[in-house]
C-alpha cells in the first residue's frame, strides 16, 4: 500500500504562459539527460536570471520510467522580459490539479504508486487526466532543484448514477 509522504491537496492553477526548451528523455541516460535539459535552459536565461519568477518541468501524459518522454524546462517571465534566443512558449492550462510536495528521497515510481493507489482510492471529486500536461514547479534562480512541487492536472469526477 501506498504511503501519504506528499502532502497532497487540490489546487486551482491559472493560466501560466511560460518559455523554454524540451528534451526527450528516458532509457539509460535519463539522469544525464535530465541534467543536461536543464543545462541548457540555465545557459539560455543567464542574462535575465534575476527577472525569472519560476522555473519549471512539464510533461505530457503519466511518466512511465521505461518509457521516452517530451520533457520541457521553462520559466515564467514578467511582463516585458525579452525571450531569450531558441526559447519557445508552453501554457499551462487553467484548472484543478493535484499538488504534492516531492520528498528528496521519493522516486518516480513511488509517486506514481501514491497517485494510484492511496491518492486516487480517497479521493471522491476528481479523477486524474493522465492525457493532460503535468509539471514540476521550482523556485527562482539559484534555490536548489531539490525543492519542488508536482502538480498533476485532474478532472471532475463523472456522477454516479443511484
Amino acid at each position: 500500500m501506498a504511503r501519504n509522504i506528499f502532502n497532497p491537496t487540490v489546487e486551482y492553477v491559472g493560466q501560466t504562459r511560460l518559455f523554454g526548451n524540451w528534451m526527450l528523455l528516458g532509457g539509460e541516460s535519463l539522469e544525464n539527460d535530465y541534467a543536461l535539459v536543464w543545462a541548457v535552459l540555465s545557459a539560455r536565461i543567464r542574462p535575465i536570471a534575476s527577472q525569472v519568477k519560476g522555473r519549471y518541468g512539464l510533461w505530457l501524459g503519466e511518466r512511465d520510467p521505461g518509457r521516452s518522454f517530451a520533457y520541457w524546462t521553462a520559466v515564467e517571465l514578467p511582463p516585458g522580459v525579452p525571450v531569450p534566443i531558441g526559447m519557445a512558449p508552453v501554457v499551462i492550462a487553467p484548472g484543478p490539479y493535484l499538488a504534492l510536495t516531492k520528498d528528496q528521497g521519493a522516486g518516480l515510481g513511488e509517486i506514481y504508486d501514491f497517485i494510484h493507489n492511496y491518492w486516487a482510492a480517497a479521493q471522491r471529486d476528481y479523477v486524474v487526466n493522465w492525457g493532460g500536461l503535468g509539471f514540476e514547479r521550482y523556485g527562482p534562480v539559484g534555490q536548489s532543484l531539490d525543492q519542488v512541487k508536482i502538480f498533476i492536472p485532474l478532472v471532475d469526477r463523472p456522477l454516479r448514477r443511484a
